[in-house]
Formats: structure tokens, sequence, C-alpha cells
């Protein structure tokens, strides 16, 4: 699926690799990984093609930089409102810290006020904190 991200290892290969997404379907699974990517108008173009998903995952991360980081990052108000044109199937945010956010709950609480905000329940859409795990059940 496509992203927008750039590359680089060395000063000699900006953008010669790939970033991309990937959907996974079975007879009772359609999952959406929408990869490591900022938000674009292509993304919901997605939900045309391949939809409907009962499950996704979401980055929420490295968007703190937004000089440098904001066209190949989402913020969470950007993944909410992906999250509600994919027709807010259970999502999971992933998250880390790769550029200025905290390593603490600040992540988690950003979510949850953009969810918040968007007036929806986060229910399908937990904001879990770094490291965090759950169990997924009756996701097909």
């Amino acid at each position: 699926m496509p992203v927008r991200h750039w590359s680089m290892r060395t000063l000699y290969d900006h953008n010669r690799s790939l970033w991309c997404g990937w959907v996974v379907r079975s007879q009772t699974l359609n999952f959406w990984f929408s990869g490591d990517s900022g938000f674009f108008e292509n993304l919901t173009q997605i939900r045309r093609r391949l939809s409907p998903f009962n499950l996704a995952a979401l980055p929420i991360s490295a968007y703190a930089s937004k000089w440098f980081m904001q066209s190949s990052h989402m913020k969470p108000d950007h993944a909410v409102s992906l999250w509600r044109v994919m027709g807010q199937s259970l999502t999971l945010p992933v998250t880390g810290a790769w550029a200025d956010e905290s390593l603490d709950d600040e992540l988690p609480a950003e979510l949850a006020r953009a969810i918040e905000r968007s007036g929806e329940d986060k229910g399908q859409f937990p904001p879990w904190g770094i490291g965090e795990s759950r169990t997924l059940a009756n996701i097909t």
C-alpha cells in the first residue's frame, strides 16, 4: 500500500528505497497496516479499494519535530481522521518515541484527546502506551 515517507541511509541514496504498508486478508480477517507514513489523501482511497477492514494499525509518533517530520509521520489528529474515513474498525496505534516525543504517557494521552475532539468513542481506537500489550478478542 502507498505511504508518504522519505528514505536515506547515506548521503548518496536519498529516496532510493521504498516504504510501504500492507493488507493481509483471510476468510475472517481483513487487516490493514498503514506502514510508517504521514497523512496524505491517497491513504483514504485504500478504503474504496480494499475495505471493509476489521483490524487496522496506524502510526502515531515522530511528529513532534514538525519542521522535519510532519510530512512523513502522522500526528494523532491525522490518525483519528484516517480512522474515521476507514470506517472505524478496531485500530491499534503504533507508537514509539523516535523524535521529540516523551517516553511517558504523552502519546496515548494526545491520541485520547484527538479522539475526544472528534466526538467519537475511543473503544475502537484504544490509546495504548509504548510497550503496552493487550489481548485482541472477537475481531473477526
